[in-house]
């Protein structure tokens, strides 16, 4: 081997994923092309190979390579639950600390294909999951670490069945906050290339109907008893939301809420104007919380739309100011499926960054969330308009559990979430 060749760089892994994404669309474009609307009943077994590379100040020097072997299942037209079993090996040094291990994990989550034409298409997937590492990972942390995802991606038919699949994803791993008296944890941003088999067998699902609509009933109430599980405190809290402006769909949400923690009261209350129309709802507002020694007042923006009969996606970005200098700017996207009447799974992304650093480093992740919540409303409980839900969030602390009190008799969630109140601010 030469001089020359020994000191030539390796291809950065931005440039392979550029050519791979040009190479799928090509091979997409390219002579005789299957069916690539992932419909509605698919099945959709993929395999994937990929490298993350750590993007936090003492995790730049990691590099995860995994192998994944998934199963994708569209119970609807371009949107599809995902089960990966994965294969880990980070691999290189952290905060001066030798990183060499293995580690099996589970990935569960949502693809939507945001975006297809009949040879190419693209997709935004959200997931979590956790890892068993042979040794402690990240170093001074656990075995056993919970792990979420979220990136986009491209799919192309290159003909026999077979899809080609290339993406980007951000990943963040961690235990949680609890089991060890520290929370070391990894964030990093790579990309995958990987291959969709599609076969033979579906299963038959009736077809879509027309979208719900939002909007319903004159006064809408909403009512939460809650506990925080990790935090060991119950709270609660209710809204009503009325008229302000008929003509223009403009309404007013006033809510309350109040939790136990160490003893003292949080106490919060709310108001909400918001524009509502068949596809979807535009709110502002504003919350002021009292707590102990300090108080908050936080201003919010947030929009809701529905992706189809059985789907709805949100997005909000807010500003906390608080009274010890501890400002903080939030947000994030989050989309809500149902995949049954009873049932209603909630996910995706957010972010919270001290107000004075978020413009420091806006290209930085390392803050972002990924949260994951179920609701549902067996026989017995819609009858009497309530539901049962749990959320629980990775990179964040929440681990809450609760009753919903919503009018709405023995209506599907989708009908009582789309045309009741608002959700409440938390």
């Amino acid at each position: 081997m030469d001089s020359a060749e020994m000191t030539r760089p390796a291809c950065d892994w931005r440039e392979a994923m550029v050519v791979a994404i040009v190479v799928a669309l090509v091979l997409g474009t390219a002579g005789p092309t299957a069916s690539a609307e992932f419909e509605s009943g698919d099945f959709l077994p993929t395999i994937t190979g990929g490298m993350i590379n750590g993007t936090g100040g003492g995790d730049d020097g990691v590099k995860i390579a995994a192998a994944r072997f998934g199963l994708v299942h569209y119970f609807r037209d371009r949107l599809g639950f995902f089960s990966e079993a994965a294969v880990f090996r980070p691999s290189g040094d952290m905060d001066g600390r030798d990183v060499n291990t293995s580690a099996p994990g589970l990935v569960f989550g949502l693809r939507w294909h945001f975006f297809q034409r009949p040879s190419y298409g693209l997709y935004a997937e959200w997931g979590s999951g956790f890892l068993v590492a042979k040794d402690p990972f990240p170093p001074q942390g656990t075995n056993f670490n919970g792990t979420s995802y979220f990136g986009v991606g491209a799919n192309a038919d290159v003909g026999r069945g077979l899809a080609l699949l290339a993406g980007v994803r951000q990943m963040h791993v961690s235990n949680g906050k609890g089991l060890v008296p520290e929370n070391p944890s990894f964030d990093g941003f790579g990309g995958y290339m990987g291959l969709a088999l599609r076969p033979t067998f579906r299963q038959p699902f009736p077809p879509m109907g027309e979208s719900l609509a939002f909007g319903g009933n004159n006064v809408r109430w909403r009512a939460e008893a809650t506990y925080e599980l990790e935090d060991d405190s119950p709270g609660g809290g209710v809204a009503a939301d009325m008229p302000l402006v008929r003509s223009q769909g403009l309404r007013l949400q006033v809510a309350g809420t109040a939790a136990e923690l160490a003893n003292e009261t949080i106490w919060k209350a709310s108001v909400r104007v918001y524009r509502e129309t068949d596809a979807g709802r535009v709110v502002m507002g504003y919350s002021r919380q009292e707590f102990n020694v300090f108080t908050s007042d936080i201003y919010e923006f947030q929009v809701e739309r529905a992706l189809s009969d059985v789907s709805t996606v949100m997005a909000e970005v807010g500003l906390e100011t608080h009274n010890l200098d501890d400002d903080r700017v939030y947000g994030g996207l989050f989309i809500t499926v149902y995949p049954a009447s009873f049932a209603a799974i909630n996910t995706g992304i957010g972010f919270e960054r001290q107000q004075e650093e978020f413009f420091n480093s806006i290209d930085n992740l390392n803050d972002a969330g990924f949260n994951l919540g179920l609701e549902v409303a067996p026989g017995f409980m819609s009858r009497l308009g309530m539901s049962a839900f749990l959320d629980v969030g990775i990179g964040y602390d929440t681990q809450l559990a609760g009753i919903r009190f919503q009018p709405g008799g023995c209506k599907s969630l989708v009908e009582r979430h789309r045309r009741g109140a608002v959700e409440m601010v938390r």
